[in-house]
């Protein structure tokens, strides 16, 4: 073996050696997991519920630990918020565009762990909110426990006010049913891992 490939050869080693370079896999577990979407009317209050589809989203780390998440989209197909009124899950389809954009989109940026216990923690993600074609900046709050070496579990609670994204408060009945505009996401979300959490994750030290 000539020199250069053998050093082509360390080089490999080092590189799939070190964690630095690992990459994981985090996968949503939607029979576990649910999406609510909240609000009110001149009439009654009501809510709808994403039907949620298992996705994957790989990511490199190099200490495998909640604040290494970043750079992850996650889509959900606007067509799988239903509701129990059919009327009016029409009205909420075609308010959020769907012919033209049919994925609502979060893109992950930064985690901030702001408190944490052993297997629990809260913290702040901060993500670019997709909907109906416009972008937003927001702060998802969330509340984390890890279930196993290789399962978590994220939930929260995001108020919105649809017309930030240009999206008009759905009506029916010719507008004698008027949605306000405010609306409320709550959110329980399980996930597993293909590669088990580090040691910080686990404990203590989690928090900075």
């Amino acid at each position: 073996m000539s020199l250069k490939w053998l050093y082509i050869l360390i080089i490999s080693l080092i590189i799939i050696s070190n964690p630095v370079f690992a990459k994981n896999k985090i996968t949503l577990l939607p029979d576990s997991s649910s999406i609510t979407v909240q609000g009110t009317s001149s009439l009654h209050d009501w809510e709808m519920h994403v039907k949620l589809r298992s996705q994957s989203i790989e990511y490199k780390t190099p200490s495998n630990s909640i604040e290494e998440l970043k750079d992850i989209q996650i889509n959900i197909n606007a067509s799988d918020l239903k509701g129990s009124n059919n009327i009016m899950e029409g009205f909420a389809h075609n308010a959020l565009k769907l012919k033209e954009y049919p994925f609502i989109t979060f893109y992950l940026t930064q985690v901030e762990i702001r408190e944490s216990e052993s297997f629990s923690f809260s913290a702040i993600a901060t993500g670019q909110l997709e909907i109906a074609g416009s972008k937003r900046t927001v702060r998802l709050p969330l509340s984390g426990k890890i279930l196993s070496e290789t399962k978590f579990n994220l939930s929260g609670k995001l108020d919105l006010r649809m017309s930030d994204f240009g999206v008009k408060a759905p009506k029916a009945l010719f507008g004698a049913i008027t949605t306000h505009d405010e609306i409320s996401v709550i959110y329980s979300l399980n996930f597993s891992s293909k590669l088990n959490f580090s040691k910080d994750m686990l404990s203590s030290k989690l928090a900075p």
